[in-house]
C-alpha cells in the first residue's frame, strides 16, 4: 500500500464505489522518533549546578596557571645560575684568579661545575621549563575561557561548551604528571586567587593535574 495512493472498493450491497485515501504506516512512532532525534541534538544552556562548577574551575585554573608560571621562572633563574658559573670558569680570567688561589680551589671548583651539569642533566631542565611554560599558557587560557563560559551560562550552546572545555582541561593534566608538586606553593597562589574572588582563606589543596 503507498502512502497518499486512492483505492477503490465496491461497497458491500453493490451501490457506487467507496473511495479511501491511506495513511501512512506508524505516523506516531515516526513522530516520536522525530521529536526525540530533536532533543538529543539540541543546544543547551547549563544548569545553576554546572554554571556552579564552571565558577569553580574558573578559579582553580587560575591558580594552576599562576603555580606553573612560578614554578618555570624558578627553573629559568636555577639554569641561568648553572649557565652563568659554567661560562666564568671557562673563561681566561678565571683561569688566572684560580691559578693564583690554593691548590684545592680549581679541584672545588670543577666538582660544582660537574655537579650543577649533571643536575641540570638530571631534572632535564630545559624540558622542564618549555613544559611550565605551555602548562602555564593552557591553564591560563583555560581560566579565561571559563570565565567567559560563566559569564554565558544561559546560552544555548554553553552545554556543548562545557564539553569542550573539560576536554582541554583533560588533555592539560597529562602534560603536568611528571611536573614538581609544590603544595606549599600552589596554596599561596590559591589564597591570592580565592581572596581576590572573596572566598574564605582557608582553601583546599588543590591537584597539579586538574583531576
Amino acid at each position: 500500500m503507498e502512502v497518499d495512493s486512492i483505492m477503490s472498493k465496491q461497497s458491500p450491497n453493490g451501490d457506487q464505489p467507496l473511495e479511501m485515501k491511506s495513511t501512512p504506516l506508524h505516523s506516531s512512532e515516526r513522530h516520536a522518533s522525530i521529536i526525540s532525534y530533536k532533543i538529543c541534538n539540541s543546544k543547551m544552556s547549563l544548569t545553576e549546578t554546572e554554571a556552579g562548577s564552571v565558577w569553580r574551575r574558573m578559579a582553580e585554573a587560575e591558580v594552576r596557571s599562576l603555580y606553573f608560571a612560578n614554578l618555570a621562572s624558578r627553573y629559568n633563574r636555577q639554569k641561568q645560575i648553572i649557565t652563568g658559573i659554567s661560562f666564568f670558569l671557562s673563561t681566561s680570567a678565571a683561569a688566572t684568579l684560580i691559578a693564583k688561589l690554593p691548590p684545592w680551589v680549581p679541584v672545588a671548583f670543577s666538582v660544582i661545575v660537574a655537579i650543577v651539569t649533571a643536575y641540570a642533566m638530571a631534572v632535564g631542565l630545559d624540558r622542564r621549563i618549555v613544559t611550565l611554560t605551555k602548562l602555564h599558557y593552557q591553564w591560563n587560557q583555560l581560566s579565561a575561557e571559563y570565565e567567559h563560559l560563566w559569564n554565558h551560562w544561559a546560552d544555548p550552546d554553553a552545554n556543548e561548551a562545557l564539553d569542550e572545555l573539560l576536554k582541554k582541561a583533560r588533555d592539560a593534566s597529562e602534560s603536568a604528571t611528571e611536573m614538581p608538586y609544590d603544595e606549599g606553593l600552589i596554596n599561596k597562589w590559591a589564597k591570592l586567587v580565592y581572596s581576590r574572588f572573596q572566598q574564605p582563606v582557608a582553601t583546599p589543596v588543590l591537584s597539579t593535574t586538574g583531576r
